[in-house]
């Protein structure tokens, strides 16, 4: 074999290991689309629900509360309770917000599992959990600190919470209504808003990119969603 064959074969061999090392990548990192979600280890449901495409960690200065990684119990039922925890009120590490798709059904099926894996949720239990209607887009926040999302209303939130979209500037979708933790088994921050307005979907793939922002106090809380990422099926699973 001469020089010249040596040099395409080895050209050759290292193009397929890197395009093989690709293929693994995206597999290891898609396998919510891999396999069902019955069959995710707890890492992997761990993941879905700490830093995924529907689940998003935003750091808080520590002045807002302690920090933790959050359990689930039950379908939908998150807690960081028994968890260990940073300082609280006036302490001064960052506390993790977990901001999260909650009308996603990838993101609920992340919940379901947890139930399934900590909490020994029944095949049924998780079912019905996932079978809840989901009429408005719903953006969940937990965190151990959540007693400025109790004091909060619908009317306080309303002007400083929206959707928001990369690339039309113009887009605003304001929030539709609101469930406080202290009205939720789960302990969750709801903020829900309008799938359609005037007949019209109020998100479409040409926004490329959805940002949650809202504001407790005066503490700003924002979180972005790429929907290129939140496709299943080739369709947005939002």
């Amino acid at each position: 074999m001469n020089a010249s064959m040596k040099f395409r074969l080895k050209v050759f061999t290292s193009a397929c290991l890197a395009v093989l090392l690709c293929l693994l990548t995206v597999y290891a990192k898609d396998y919510w689309l891999a396999k069902p979600f019955a069959q995710w280890n707890e890492p992997e449901t761990t993941a879905m629900l700490t830093d995924s495409p529907w689940s998003r960690p935003v750091s808080i200065p520590g002045s807002f509360g302690g920090a933790a990684t959050p359990r689930v119990s039950q379908p939908g039922q998150l807690s960081g309770s028994t968890l260990p925890q940073t300082r609280g009120l006036g302490g001064t590490e960052a506390l993790k917000f977990y901001v999260r798709w909650y009308s996603s059904l990838k993101l609920r099926q992340g919940l379901g599992r947890m139930g399934q894996l900590r909490g020994g949720a029944s095949e049924a239990d998780v079912n019905s959990f996932l079978q809840q209607s989901m009429e408005d887009y719903a953006i969940a926040i937990s965190a151990p600190m959540m007693e400025p999302f109790a004091n909060a209303t619908f009317e306080s939130l309303k002007p400083k919470t929206f959707l928001l979209s990369r690339k039309d500037k113009s887009k605003r979708i304001e929030l539709k209504s609101y469930s406080s933790p202290k009205q939720r088994q789960d302990n969750f921050a709801v903020f829900f808003f309008p799938r359609s307005l005037n007949g019209q979907p109020t998100i479409d793939p040409a926004d490329d990119e959805i940002i949650f922002e809202t504001e407790i106090g005066t503490t700003k809380i924002r979180a972005n969603y790429k929907l290129s990422r939140m496709l299943v099926d080739g369709k947005l699973d939002l």
